[in-house]
């Protein structure tokens, strides 16, 4: 489709209002691109190893200018407009075409909405995730579209029934008023970039609170925001403004103490966590809040939560304030639990178990080792002193043979209950009785050595009779 690019026609007065009114205020930048030059555009942004032709994908639901002079084929979208500029030369479809393009797969561009918090960027607040989400969308600010018509198709979730303030509106070098839009804003391209649009004012203000923001309704910005999964602390809490919960602290105060008085104090020592400070509502009651958070949490930002409340209770006048400040002013505060890794806990425990399990396995291996007899005699066992012996020999006494009578048996029968007491009888044949009439007699032998002993005696009594006689 051929379209004109705007143009517009300005007067000194005009540009020097505008130059005044953008030097005010909050700015948020409008993030998106759809420059199908541009690498973030591409299927892993980069190059494809084959260079047939620039490749659409099979949808398209943005605004996409075809800002090329040659190519060697232009695979187009089943669904969807590609837009060329009406001045534009044409484009050269020739296999000898040697443009970058023809290695180029374009990844899928869908449209992108106003409340949307990830398609825009407070250039003063950039990566701070203290900021609520509400406040991260245009509230009464100034809005930047650096890349004009390459900005894609904008949609308004459906909420375009209440006029939208803003402070000023820039289109790529170009700042618009009212009029400007009036004129231009719903006509040719810029239809088709800004769908269905609510009234749109721009005008100065001298209200830059924050908490005009919170007119929006939430759900309207939340839609867009995704539910984390996991959270690095316990019990973590949702300040107010925010579409999630979060790992770390808030603190409201009354809406009498001046946010700049508040932001001196934060300035006052350092922060290694995200703070933020500003002005919130909720239905008719306004409060003052400050957040601390981490991107990375580790539970410093609970740490300084607690410092700048006990500083901001205990002091009275600090940096020159008039406000008293005490306990009185702090309305509540709010933190999440300490440092906590979902699944570590379950992980160290099975960790633990699985070592002291591994422990009494080579523990009881070990002991085996040291005592089965079929291992082989030369075993480390056998060098420790005092060491149980790999079986037990038993001598008795033969009466066929002469001298003793050795007999083995493994160890391991000292642990069974026959066994332990070495019954010589254990496993063998209970013999056979037999019953005779015939009367059994004993007699009764001197043993040798008393015979000899008495005869001994007999003798030396003889030879004292002798010598007597004598």
């Amino acid at each position: 489709m051929w379209a004109d690019k705007p143009t517009y026609h300005r007067t000194f007065l005009d540009l020097l209002s505008e130059t005044v009114l953008l030097s005010d205020g909050a700015t948020k930048i409008w993030l998106r691109d759809t420059d199908i030059r541009e690498r973030e555009n591409w299927v892993d942004g980069k190059i494809q190893e084959k260079c047939d032709g620039l490749v659409f994908p099979e949808e398209v639901d943005s605004v996409i200018w075809l800002d090329i002079f040659d190519a060697k084929e232009i695979v187009l979208p089943i669904t969807g407009q590609i837009f060329l500029h009406r001045d534009q030369e044409d484009i050269v479809l020739s296999e000898r075409s040697a443009s970058v393009m023809n290695c180029v797969k374009l990844k899928e561009i869908q449209s992108y909405d106003w409340y949307d918090p990830s398609n825009w960027e407070n250039p003063l607040l950039k990566n701070n995730i203290a900021v609520p989400h509400l406040e991260r969308v245009p509230c009464r600010d100034k809005v930047v579209f650096p890349l004009a018509e390459y900005s894609g198709s904008i949609t308004f979730s459906q909420y375009n029934h209440r006029t939208l303030p803003l402070t000023g509106f820039k289109w790529g070098v170009e700042h618009w008023i009212t009029d400007d839009w009036n004129l231009y804003g719903q006509q040719g391209i810029m239809k088709e970039i800004f769908y269905d649009p609510p009234p749109i004012i721009i005008s100065e203000s001298s209200d830059d609170s924050t908490k005009r923001c919170y007119g929006i309704p939430s759900y309207i910005v939340c839609q867009h925001v995704e539910e984390l999964e996991d959270y690095k602390c316990l019990d973590p809490v949702q300040p107010l403004g925010f579409c999630t919960k979060i790992c770390g602290a808030h603190i409201l105060l009354k809406p009498d103490v001046p946010l700049d008085d508040i932001k001196k104090i934060l300035k006052a020592h350092s922060s290694y966590s995200d703070v933020h400070a500003s002005e919130v509502r909720v239905g008719f009651e306004e409060y003052q809040q400050v957040v601390f958070t981490e991107k990375d949490f580790t539970g410093s930002s609970l740490d300084e939560a607690n410092a700048f409340h006990h500083k901001l209770a205990k002091s009275a006048y600090l940096y020159g304030m008039f406000t008293v400040l005490g306990e009185e002013v702090v309305i509540s505060i709010q933190k999440s639990g300490p440092f906590f890794v979902k699944g570590r806990a379950l992980q160290e425990a099975i960790g633990i178990t699985l070592g002291s399990l591994c422990l009494v396995i080579v523990l009881i291996g070990g002991l085996v080792y040291m005592y089965y007899s079929d291992f082989s005699a030369n075993t480390l066992r056998n060098r420790i002193i005092n060491g149980r012996p790999l079986s037990n020999v038993f001598a008795t006494f033969s009466r066929d043979n002469v001298g003793l009578h050795y007999e083995r048996h493994p160890s391991e029968s000292s642990i069974h209950l026959p066994e332990n007491f070495e019954n010589p009888m254990y496993g063998k044949e209970t013999p056979a009785s037999s019953y005779s009439d015939v009367t059994a007699t004993t007699t009764d032998e001197v043993p040798l050595q008393e015979v000899e002993k008495n005869k001994s005696k007999e003798d030396k009594d003889e030879k004292n009779e002798n010598a007597d006689e004598e």
